[in-house]
């Protein structure tokens, strides 16, 4: 399980940024206006948490699928959010 956050101007760049980086297969897991609303500022864009569920031993060093590598974050943070993620994924396939 693959997790990452990206920030755009818009909705559309987030989502071609998340295509491009994670494929056509990542799932969205939150979106929000960023800044948040609460914070008293303008928005200035989106923050967008997308996820991609592969296996590990398929990546590249450019965190691609298929061609071997890593990941954006390290140590137990990742294994948490990973597992935890799998998780609420694999619930939500059960449920569909």
């Amino acid at each position: 399980m693959r997790i990452k956050t990206y920030y755009a101007k818009s909705m559309k760049a987030a989502l071609q940024l998340i295509k491009e980086q994670l494929g056509p297969d990542a799932l969205i897991v939150s979106s929000r206006e960023f800044p948040p609303p609460e914070s008293g500022r303008p928005a200035e864009g989106f923050e967008v948490v997308a996820a991609i569920d592969e296996d590990p031993r398929s990546l590249c060093a450019s965190g691609r699928p298929g061609r071997g590598g890593g990941a954006d974050r390290t140590g137990s943070e990742a294994g948490m959010a990973a597992a935890e993620a799998h998780g609420t994924l694999a619930g939500l396939r059960r449920a569909s």
